[in-house]
């Protein structure tokens, strides 16, 4: 089930927060900056997490999905707003087309 978008959401300084989110969101540092830190995977055999720290107006694409943990970095507190996930072209249109599309090519 998709998950809502939120339109703005503040965090004050070293405040974290856990968010669920759809693979394929993007995230944007509208003030401030902040550690975001995504759901675990496994990877060749064992549990990694990985983690990134996002400036102000960068974006963040959500690579899977699930929860994960955003925190506010520095002195100064953070605004955060979210675009929510857009489903790849080849979920959206039929099979077919894209055949019909190959053959007349």
């Amino acid at each position: 089930m998709p998950t809502e978008p939120f339109s703005d959401i503040l965090l004050a300084a070293d405040e974290s927060l856990h968010l669920p989110v759809d693979a394929r969101t993007v995230l944007l540092v509208a003030q401030g900056r902040v550690h975001i830190e995504e759901s675990p995977r496994w990877l060749a055999g064992r549990m990694v997490s990985g983690g990134r720290t996002v400036e102000e107006g960068q974006p963040y694409t959500v690579e899977q999905s699930g929860w994960i943990r955003v925190t506010a970095l520095g002195g100064s507190g953070v605004r955060l707003r979210s675009v929510p996930a857009v489903a790849p072209a080849w979920r959206v249109a039929p099979w077919w087309h894209f055949v019909r599309q190959w053959l007349s090519a």
